[in-house]
Formats: structure tokens, sequence, C-alpha cells
């Protein structure tokens, strides 16, 4: 089987009963880990908020820009659900050589993250296409981790995306355990995974569910907030929201 790559980060003190938060994806020629610090620190912030509770990152540095990013981010969830800013403290990693225009996509084989595949492999984005190294279907989310539907569902839906010669790689994190509010913790908990699994391209795109014209406000992934949990080392880019499903 395929070299699996994982990292792990202590929660002290623990959240919802989870001590330590982890990652793993299957590592290839084209995938390689990014910040621990930076993945940990997406995927605590919102649940911290939640719980009131202050973050310092300890062990690393996080990238430059990222945590701008999350008091920006966490202004908007504040006004959204009431949640009082929480205090965000780490190490900034002086900035390094601008990313280049590389992405991997968070793949489902649904609408959305189908559409965002097209447009970006077919040209259809424009001046904002981005070549696309990998599609990252993560187990864990929709389906629970060890579960055997998601290997079959990783069979169904790879082959028209790898005949297109773009790999469909499985990765894993635990982070959906440690906030109960599926709806509005799901776009911090793929940041993280992206951020981790991408640190070989600039970019991980995240499809849109809503439009311009019909925003869903306090949705956990959406066009105010996705951007803004991503730093200047690797984007996080809500795709697709000039367009209509049915379109």
């Amino acid at each position: 089987g395929a070299e699996v790559t994982q990292a792990s980060a202590t929660l002290e003190p623990p959240l919802r009963g989870v001590d330590r938060i982890w990652w793993r994806v299957a590592s290839g020629d084209v995938l390689a880990p990014g910040r621990v610090a930076d993945a940990a620190l997406v995927a605590v912030t919102q649940p911290a908020m939640a719980a009131g509770l202050d973050v310092e990152v300890r062990g690393g540095a996080v990238s430059s820009g990222l945590l701008g990013n999350l008091e920006e981010a966490q202004a908007a969830w504040s006004q959204w659900r009431g949640w009082a800013p929480v205090r965000l403290v780490a190490e900034e990693a002086p900035p390094g050589p601008r990313p280049g225009r590389a992405a991997v996509v968070a793949y489902s084989g649904g609408v959305d993250s189908g559409y965002t595949l097209w447009r970006h492999l077919d040209g259809a984005a424009g001046h904002q296409r981005r070549p696309v190294d990998a599609a990252i279907i993560v187990e864990g989310f929709d389906i629970p981790l060890d579960d055997p539907a998601f290997a079959g569902a990783v069979r169904r839906v790879a082959p028209p995306v790898e005949a297109r010669g773009v790999p469909v790689v499985p990765a894993a994190p635990n982070v959906r355990s440690i906030d109960d509010d599926w709806q509005a913790y799901h776009g911090f908990a793929l940041a993280s995974m992206l951020t981790f699994a991408g640190a070989a391209q600039g970019a991980g795109l995240v499809a849109s569910t809503d439009t311009y014209a019909r925003p869903v406000v306090g949705w956990g992934s959406n066009a105010v907030t996705d951007p803004l949990l991503g730093s200047d080392a690797f984007a996080i880019v809500h795709d697709g929201c000039g367009a209509h499903r049915v379109a």
C-alpha cells in the first residue's frame, strides 16, 4: 500500500475529552506534509471560541499571516454565533518563498467538488485557474473514521478523476471529535486537513455550497471566512460561488 504520513498535536486541556488531534495522508511524489502548528491552530480556533479558551501554540511556529487571518475569522464568527473572540498566541515564522499556483482540491465526489475540479481542469475558471495536483478525499467527515463504507466511496468516485490524470488521495484527521457543531465547524476542519496535506502546493480549493446571490450566513464553509483560514504560505480558496448548482 501507499506510504502514510501522520502527525499529531496535544491539547492541554482536552477539548470535548480529546487530548490529541492527528492527521494522516497517503504520501507520494505529489504531496508533502505542511506545518503541524498551522493545521492545529486552524483546527482548534473555533472549538476554543465555543469553549471560551485562549490558544497558545507550543513546539512550532505558524506561517506568516495565519494569526491575523484567524483573528478576522473570529470576528465574523463572533457576530454570527455570539462567541467571544479568544486570544491566539504563537511564534510566527518569517515569510518564505512565494507559493506557486498549484493546488489540492477537497473532493467528495459530489456536485460541488466535482464542479470545482471540472472548471480548473477544463479552463472554465479563467484567470482563477490553478493546476490541480491532487484531489483529497477525507475519511472522518461525511463518513466516520474506520467505516468500511469509505473504501467503497473512494472506489466509486476516484476513476473519472484519475482518468484526467489527477490522483485521488485518501486522508484522515480526527478533528471532527473536538467540536459537536459540524454545521459551523466543517470549514475549519477541512482547511486544517488541506493545510497539513498540501505543503507542496500553494493552495487548497474548497468547493462552495452556496452562491453570492444567496449566501448562507453562519454555514461552516463560506466565501467570507474560508479565505481567512489560510496563510501566506498556503491559501484556502473558496471556489465556485459564481455558479448555481443547476448550471
